[in-house]
């Protein structure tokens, strides 16, 4: 007997494969945008923004495809996310139950040629063996009733995944008691279970994500390396979790349960729905925003989850639910760990020679300890960036340092991990950063016009032109840039 048939032996399967198309049938000939993305669906606009918002925030959070991928969803409804997915890649692949929706994907997805989607009785068997990079499927599983049906999407998903390819699929991982599944409201998995798909599977799992949540989210990768998919890998950052977990009087669980997958992150912070059990619904968000984001909730994302509350849509479990396994919640508690480029190492060589983020963000950090909240913002832009905050940013991160004594050390965090710090403007070799970095070292005690003569010749060969010299000059001396920017800019001018 396989470690499914002993996890799953006590459950009882659901409605069969029938009544699942039956079901969506009807719910799409009613109203499609409302039973795929509920809290997206009052206008056609609104519906396809959420698209690219989930897809950037949960498909292909920390997962790059070469624009050569193949990917493939499973349940992709009218092709909500294979449009933007297929702006980014060669061919975007859905399958879907239900005949009307794959009917009017045709329509939804006209302008996007790159989408091709197919209706499936539960099987993959359209696909060849190892042909796509990726596969995924996102608030699918947790409407099917029938355990089986999902396991065996999984197992085909590993067959014709490539070599090295990668899949992601959510599933229902909340505690719901006697909950008899339906083809709305379908089964349910313990962590064990969730983890178990992918095993059984033959997939090594390479990131877990909100266990006993209602978006628990398994990444698996097939053993190889020929498919054009790949994975950034996150780190905890355990500084922050244990001050999370402090601040909410957690008792039950310690830092190293949580990490270790003992605790689901979910369990361990019940007493924060308990003291909130009494807040009206606005309270409740907001004081959620607080807690775990550290921030207060933006207006139009405090409605939104208001309006999901009020309306009777999820209830305050599944609100938690949401920002825990949002990206944002993520990148405080678990972030990338990703080399820097280049120009970041020059800014940060005196305070670290180390490239791991949660290295450089602790060295920056101790520096910072005894300024002023704005203080500690400049000098961490500075440090980072090279360049001073606009009012927007300075706004911004004052009030993260105001709002929890890690706030300085979440700043730094916060700008090693920007789009901004993480744009390479060109891959250098080890001794070319040491050459630039004896340059800036060798002009330290020197004027901006002298580091630029330095700069000229020892990048570009050449001396400064005065145009030149006076626009990068222009830009130091306004604190636009720094020493080291101006290094990338004449690197990548002689690239």
């Amino acid at each position: 007997m396989s470690l499914l048939d002993k996890l799953f032996r006590r459950r009882t399967d659901g409605p069969p494969p029938g009544a699942m198309r039956e079901d969506w049938d009807r719910r799409a000939r009613e109203d499609y945008k409302l039973h795929i993305a509920t809290g997206h669906a009052a206008t056609e606009e609104a519906f396809r923004a959420s698209g690219d918002k989930d897809l950037d925030e949960v498909i292909l959070d920390g997962i790059a495809l070469a624009r050569e991928a193949s990917a493939l969803e499973i349940g992709c409804g009218v092709g909500r996310l294979l449009c933007p997915l297929s702006d980014r890649i060669a061919a975007a692949h859905g399958v879907d139950i239900s005949t009307v929706m794959i009917e009017r994907s045709k329509e939804f997805c006209a302008s996007h040629p790159k989408v091709q989607t197919h209706l499936t009785d539960g099987s993959l068997a359209v696909f060849p063996e190892g042909s796509l990079d990726f596969v995924y499927s996102f608030i699918v599983f947790q409407h099917i009733p029938s355990r089986e049906a999902i396991a065996r999407y999984v197992r085909e998903a590993a067959l014709v995944l490539k070599p090295g390819g990668l899949l992601r699929y959510q599933v229902d991982g909340r505690d719901r008691g006697a909950h008899t599944p339906d083809t709305y409201d379908g089964v349910t998995f313990t962590p064990k279970e969730a983890r178990a798909l992918a095993v059984e599977a033959g997939l090594e799992i390479v990131e877990d994500w909100g266990a006993a949540t209602h978006y628990h989210r398994i990444t698996a990768r097939k053993t190889g390396s020929e498919a054009l998919a790949s994975l950034a890998p996150h780190v905890w950052d355990r500084a922050f979790l244990d001050d999370l977990l402090s601040r909410e009087g957690v008792a039950t669980a310690s830092p190293g349960d949580v990490v270790a997958g003992r605790v689901p992150l979910k369990d361990a912070l019940r007493p924060l729905e308990s003291r909130l059990a009494k807040a009206s619904n606005e309270e409740f968000v907001k004081a959620a925003f607080r807690a775990l984001l550290l921030r207060e909730g933006d207006a139009a994302g405090v409605a939104y989850h208001l309006s999901i509350l009020d309306g009777g849509f999820e209830d305050r479990g599944a609100l938690i639910d949401t920002v825990l396994t949002s990206r944002d919640f993520k990148e405080l508690v678990r972030p990338w760990d990703v080399p820097l480029p280049w120009p970041v190492k020059l800014r940060l060589a005196e305070v670290s020679r180390s490239n791991r983020l949660l290295d450089l963000t602790e060295a920056v950090a101790s520096g910072l300890s005894n300024l002023s909240a704005s203080g500690a913002v400049d000098r961490a832009f500075r440090l980072v960036l090279g360049r001073r905050p606009d009012d927007a940013a300075r706004a911004h991160h004052e009030s993260l340092v105001a709002a929890s004594p890690l706030g300085r050390r979440l700043v730094v965090r916060e700008l090693l991990a920007s789009t901004e710090a993480q744009r390479d403007p060109g891959r250098l070799s080890p001794a070319r950063v040491d050459v630039l970095r004896q340059l800036l070292e060798s002009s330290r005690d020197e004027g901006d016009e002298a580091f630029l003569e330095r700069a000229y010749l020892g990048v570009l060969g050449r001396a400064a032109d005065p145009e030149g010299r006076a626009w990068h000059l222009g830009r130091l001396v306004s604190g636009q840039t720094d020493r080291s920017g101006v290094l990338a800019d004449f690197v990548a001018a002689a690239a």
